[in-house]
Formats: C-alpha cells, structure tokens, sequence
C-alpha cells in the first residue's frame, strides 16, 4: 500500500512540474501594445521626420491574436494621398519589452524594442539591430 501511495504521489508531482508551455507563454491580451496607434515621429541616422499631412492618417492596429493590420497612407507620382493596407504579424519577445514584426509576403521579420511612457499612451520602437532607427506612435483607441 505504500509503495502504491509513493508511486501515485510520484506521478502526481512528474503531471504538475511537466505542465504545459502555455502556463509559461505571455499573453497579448493586457499588453499595453494592444490597440491602435498613430505615428508621430521616425528617426535615424540622417535626422528626426515628421509625418506630412497624408502620412498622419496612418494607423497600425495590434490585435491580440498576433494581427498586426498596417494601413498606411502616402502620395503617389500625381501627389494624390493614396492608402495601402498590409495585413502582418507580431509576437512579443523577452519579458514583453520587445516586438517581432513579421511581413509574410517578403518574408521579412524585424525586432524592436518597445519603451512606453505616458502612461502607456505613447510608444517608441528602438531598432534591436542598430540601435539608431527609432519610430514613435500615439495610442489612439
């Protein structure tokens, strides 16, 4: 009987400390990166640029299931405001401190490191690789 009680206690521990990898997978439902968000600035190594009067209705929207849906706005050759909407991915890596960007179509993926500030409502993408490329948003919703 106690050999029993030993075995069953054993087999209990082994299913509780082999538990699923979800218990340790973050979750993109409370990141503060979830939502909508406007671009305010980019910056690299030829200056700081502000977006013109057709670039400010760009929007990028992050959804919790890892959609990332880019609508982005420009002028084309006859200086009409034109948009161009791209449907790519993101995962969060790290602690949740930085962001992969993946474009299937060019099969292009991009990583960055995220500092929020203003109480979330503001954020600025660092390139992880140059450390020089920096791209600030504004939530919007």
């Amino acid at each position: 009987m106690k050999n029993v009680f030993l075995l069953s206690l054993v087999l209990a521990i082994s299913f509780w400390s082999c538990s699923s990898d979800d218990d340790n997978k973050q979750t993109n439902d409370a990141h503060p990166i979830v939502g909508t968000w406007k671009l305010v600035s980019f910056s690299d190594s030829d200056g700081n640029y502000y977006p013109n009067d057709c670039e400010v209705k760009s929007r990028e929207t992050y959804e919790t299931n890892g959609d990332l849906l880019q609508k982005i706005y420009g002028y084309d050759s006859a200086g009409n405001c034109i948009s161009e909407q791209m449907d790519i991915h993101w995962e969060l890596l790290g602690n949740g401190n930085m962001i992969k960007i993946i474009h299937e179509a060019d099969y292009d993926e991009t990583t960055w490191y995220m500092n929020f500030s203003n109480n979330n409502k503001n954020v600025e993408f660092v390139s992880a690789t140059n450390n020089i490329e920096k791209i600030r948003y504004e939530k919007v919703q």
